[in-house]
């Protein structure tokens, strides 16, 4: 339940409402025991006191029912239990604890169908993650809501705000990682060809590979989805396409893998398979979300991190921005990559073309 019921039983008006909540201005006390009286009534509870603190004034206009929405549209609950979901979770939930708001975590209720209660009547804005399926026939729906759309998309629909990774600054942390490494011959290897974020990052990677001097070996399918497959399946692809960059007459020395955490892992455990050793025969980044799998890994590798704590936050001050300001048009911010544990340049020899 939300404030707005709360005003709707005490026959009030939702600032006074929050008056009441906030111990703001003088209210009747009669007017007090109402709105009481009426939260008991329907089960609202209202952020604490400790989480209020610092909080700066709003509005109603702003903010009137202190909830936020996180919309995952897919259909499977698997999607809410990714590292990544994990983490990008974290960033907004700390983002709206901090000013004393509310998180709704939800997902699709069906192909074509939004969750009940995603309204503004009960939310005042929305935070939805780059679409899986089709939402085609949810526009109209999703119109009605404050938006900030969370990552990159090349087919987001023209509506709402945008915080996204930086795919290029991605491919060009990894491009200058192995070129500094001493990588003249690289190759990345993308397992997921349709994917936008990895297509960005792979483009990114090899115009900036050839801007600094380096020749560099597209591996990979042209065609299928790397998340379909089973863990056998996804293996067996990583290996197969390691097994052609090896065979080359003029192997890499440094390899860029785009993708996710599992194929990251899974092109790593086919070069060890074949006997190299990685940071000494071969170098290879890539990007990572999961931490405690990293972590299992010896040696360890440098990962690209998109950051997804920070995009989370940002895409928090982005809606609060928005319902500030709802004519002006709108905004998209990225959020920079980081590359982490890196090795230096002098703890291997690599041949210079």
């Amino acid at each position: 339940m939300s404030i707005v019921d709360v005003a709707k039983v005490a026959g009030v008006s939702i600032a006074t409402v929050s008056r009441v909540m906030n111990h703001r201005l003088k209210v009747a006390p009669a007017t007090v025991k109402r709105v009481e009286d009426a939260m008991a009534k329907v089960g609202y509870a209202p952020p604490s006191a400790e989480r209020r603190v610092g909080r700066p004034r709003r509005s109603p206009s702003e903010i009137r029912t202190g909830n936020v929405a996180v919309l995952f549209p897919d259909l499977s609950s698997v999607a809410l239990r990714t590292p990544l979901s994990g983490r990008l979770l974290h960033g907004i939930e700390e983002a709206l604890r901090n000013k004393g708001l509310h998180m709704l975590v939800t997902r699709l209720a069906g192909p074509d169908k939004l969750p009940p209660g995603l309204d503004t009547r009960r939310v005042d804005g929305m935070l939805i993650r780059r679409p899986e399926v089709a939402l085609e026939r949810m526009i109209a729906e999703l119109r009605q809501i404050p938006l900030v759309w969370l990552f990159e998309h090349a087919k987001l629909p023209l509506m709402g705000d945008v915080v996204a990774e930086d795919n290029r600054a991605c491919g060009q942390l990894a491009a200058n990682y192995l070129w500094e490494r001493g990588n003249r011959k690289v190759a990345f290897i993308n397992l997921s060809p349709t994917h936008t974020s990895f297509r960005t990052r792979w483009f990114a990677f090899e115009e900036t590979i050839r801007q600094l001097g380096a020749s560099v070996e597209p591996i990979g399918p042209t065609t299928g989805d790397f998340a379909a497959l089973s863990d056998a399946g996804k293996a067996s692809l990583a290996a197969e396409q390691v097994d052609r960059l090896m065979s080359l007459a003029e192997p890499p020395t440094g390899i860029f893998v785009p993708g996710s955490d599992a194929q990251v892992i899974d092109v790593y455990r086919a070069l060890k398979n074949r006997g190299l050793q990685i940071g000494r025969d071969v170098d290879l980044v890539g990007g990572f979300n999961d931490m405690n799998s990293l972590n299992v890994l010896d040696p360890n590798l440098p990962i690209i991190d998109i950051q997804a704590e920070a995009i989370g936050g940002a895409a928090v001050d982005m809606l609060l921005w928005r319902l500030r300001n709802p004519k002006e048009p709108q905004r998209t911010l990225v959020v920079a990559p980081k590359l982490i544990g890196g090795r230096p340049a002098g703890d291997r020899i690599v041949a210079a073309s």
